[in-house]
């Protein structure tokens, strides 16, 4: 005869196995998110337009759904195709950074940091075009005193 402590361990196999592949699951989503570095000026969605270290080597991807994003040392960055991520950093303390759009939609899941929120250089500028979207779960503008500086241009039909 089975114990009463096996056959609730029994019947609690299958839920705990449940739960481990979940607890995976999560663990392997978490670990693939990525923060890219612009490197060049480019398409968004061009792997060699980015980097996974600021300064870096290209990383042959670009930031999607849960991945951060940085656009800086001057650089501009162009969405050309429906693109998403879950942040956006444009201009820091390594340089200004500017995000253009080609008929085309950004989606940010989390924050969008526009422009520097420290004293060194760090400019960031937004310029949508015609038919182009930009949306976000907040906007903060650079706040560090009067170095702080920031620009979205909006073309008619843009939002």
């Amino acid at each position: 005869m089975m114990s009463n402590v096996s056959r609730i361990l029994n019947k609690l196999k299958p839920t705990m196995i449940f739960i481990a592949g979940l607890l995976l699951l999560v663990g392997t989503d978490t670990a693939d998110a990525k923060i890219y570095y612009s490197r060049t000026g480019g398409n968004w969605n061009s792997g060699s337009t980015w980097s996974t270290r600021s300064g870096g080597g290209k990383a042959n991807n670009y930031p999607k759904a849960g991945d951060d994003a940085i656009i800086e040392r001057g650089y501009t960055v162009t969405v050309t195709t429906s693109s998403i991520c879950t942040s956006l950093t444009i201009g820091n303390g390594t340089g200004d950074g500017t995000l253009a759009f080609s008929n085309a939609s950004l989606t940010v899941s989390g924050t969008i940091q526009l422009g520097t929120d420290s004293w060194s250089s760090g400019a960031g500028v937004i310029n949508l075009t015609n038919g182009s979207s930009l949306t976000a779960g907040s906007l903060v503008l650079g706040t560090y005193s009067s170095w702080s500086n920031f620009e979205v241009n909006l073309a008619t039909g843009s939002t």
